[in-house]
Parts: C-alpha cells; sequence; structure tokens
C-alpha cells in the first residue's frame, strides 16, 4: 500500500504548515476540515489532495475517510474533551489500518503529573493513547510555548512599546517555532514506521531572557520595546481582563517555569537548526502592526 496521510487540525498554524510539506513532497494527504471550501483556498496547489469535511463529533465522517490511510496527524485543541477525542480517533485509526500516528502533546506533561492545565489535558492523552490495545506506532511530539504566542497574548503591549511578565528580566525561557512542530512532523511522517517506533520528543527551539525578547523585538520592529516585570496578580488582571484570557490559561501564564535548555537534537528532526525566537519574528513582523 502506498503512504497516504490524515491530517487533522489541517488550517491552524501546525497543521497548515504540515500539509503544505507533504504536498511538496508530493505525499497523498487528505485534510480534514470543518470548511472544506476555506481548506481548499488555503491549498490551491495541491493536486494530490483529498479534502474531507468534518471536526472532533462527526466520528461517522472520520471513520469512512480514514480507511486506506498509513499515517494520521493528530492535533487537539479541545482541552476539556481532550483524552475522549484523541482516544476515539487513534482507535478508529488504527482499526482501519493505520500504521503510525503522530500526536502534538505538549513538553508540561514531562515536568510533574497535572503540572497545569496543558500536563492536566495532555498527560492521561498520552497515556490513554499509548495503552490502545493492538495499536500501530505513536509518536508524541512535545512542544514547548509557541512563539506565535506573543501575537495572543502580548500584541496590546507590544503595540504600547512593552513586553509584560512576572519573571526577572534575566530569567530564561523557552520557546519553540509553530514551523518547526509542523517541519518535524511532516518528516516524520514521511520516515519509515520502524524508525521512530514509540518515540517521544521534546522540542525547546530557543531559550531567551525577557530583555533578551525585548532587545529581538526592538530591532525587528524598529522602535524601543522594554520589558516590564509585575507581580503575578497584575499580570493576571491584563490577561483576563483586557486580553480576556480564560482564568487557567492566565495562571499558567503567571507562574515561573523551570529554566531549561533548547533541545539541540531536534535539528536531527528538521534537518537544520531550530529557528530562533529572531528568526520567527522577522517572518512574522506584520503581525504585530
Amino acid at each position: 500500500m502506498s503512504e497516504r496521510v490524515f491530517v487533522t487540525g489541517a488550517t491552524g498554524n501546525i497543521g497548515k504548515k504540515v500539509v503544505e510539506e507533504l504536498a511538496k513532497n508530493n505525499v497523498q494527504t487528505t485534510v480534514y476540515a470543518r470548511d472544506v471550501e476555506k481548506a481548499s483556498k488555503l491549498f490551491p496547489n495541491g493536486s494530490n489532495l483529498t479534502f474531507v469535511q468534518g471536526d472532533y463529533d462527526t466520528i461517522d465522517a472520520f471513520s469512512k475517510a480514514i480507511v486506506g490511510h498509513t499515517r494520521l496527524f493528530l492535533l487537539v485543541t479541545d482541552l476539556p474533551r481532550m483524552t475522549d477525542i484523541k482516544v476515539k480517533f487513534a482507535t478508529i485509526a488504527y482499526e482501519a489500518g493505520v500504521k503510525q500516528i503522530v500526536d502534538i502533546s505538549t513538553n508540561m506533561v514531562a515536568l510533574a503529573w497535572r503540572y497545569n492545565f496543558a500536563s492536566a489535558a495532555q498527560g492521561p492523552a498520552e497515556e490513554a493513547l499509548i495503552n490502545i490495545p493492538k495499536r500501530g506506532a505513536y509518536v508524541a511530539l512535545r512542544p514547548t510555548a509557541f512563539m506565535s504566542n506573543h501575537v495572543v497574548y502580548d500584541k496590546s503591549t507590544i503595540q504600547q512599546g512593552f513586553l509584560q511578565g512576572v519573571v526577572a528580566p534575566d530569567y530564561k525561557q523557552e520557546w519553540i517555532s509553530t514551523n518547526d512542530i509542523a517541519l518535524a512532523s511532516a518528516n516524520i511522517l514521511q520516515d519509515s514506521v520502524e524508525k521512530h517506533g514509540d518515540a517521544v520528543y521534546e522540542m525547546i527551539g530557543d531559550s531567551v531572557s525577557p530583555s533578551e525578547r525585548a532587545a529581538i523585538f526592538s530591532k525587528a520592529l524598529g522602535r524601543e520595546i522594554t520589558y516590564n516585570q509585575v507581580r503575578p496578580l497584575e499580570r493576571y488582571k491584563i490577561l483576563t481582563e483586557y486580553v480576556k484570557v480564560p482564568h487557567y490559561i492566565a495562571y499558567a501564564i503567571c507562574s515561573r517555569d523551570p529554566q531549561k535548555d533548547v533541545t539541540i537534537e531536534i535539528e536531527i528532526l528538521l534537518g537544520r537548526e531550530p529557528e530562533t525566537l529572531e528568526q520567527w519574528l522577522n517572518g512574522n513582523t506584520d503581525r504585530f502592526q
């Protein structure tokens, strides 16, 4: 059977890049999307792409469409139903003949059981997936905080000329580019199933302090961006009242996670060095205007 890859979450930052990488290499790929018309416009040159309408709740549509595929890229964003959705999709996929699932988890799983909202959702999901009877290969990618989170949580203050956080100016914080998550996923989906087996890959692409981040933003945007260290309560109020971030996410953002260095070995998965925050920002300056 020739390789056929089924991609969930195909219109988001990561899934879109996964599809583009697979299409570039002429891999037969199925795009699973709620809005097929919108999805097809994202990939105008995808002659090797098939589009299927569906979401997390259309189990019948997924069950029919997954038949004949050898790989599944699994990306679920529904935190309360994370385990339920992933297990349903994975079980159906394995029973249909899928040989490998590449799942997007979080590196928070490695810190501690139920460390925060992310590990509380992804940890049980990983455990449930690895324990599915008679399953195929299961590869878990564990990325750290997305560089694109700056657009979601920091854009408003950056536009006012400052970054805000609770840690000291020289406290290193870890980041990963969604481009790298997608590239690693696409490469694994094209490697032999045996090569990766049931691998777990933590992904930290850059480790920079708030002062360094401010300097990077200043250079990229062509104007001074400073860093303001504040107490967790002040940061929390801004996130919840102005940015409208849910409590459980804002609470996690206001924590001081352990300092960890770049996982330099991920260049083996990427075929190049991971993107730095500066490289990512230089390609996304328009998102902060």
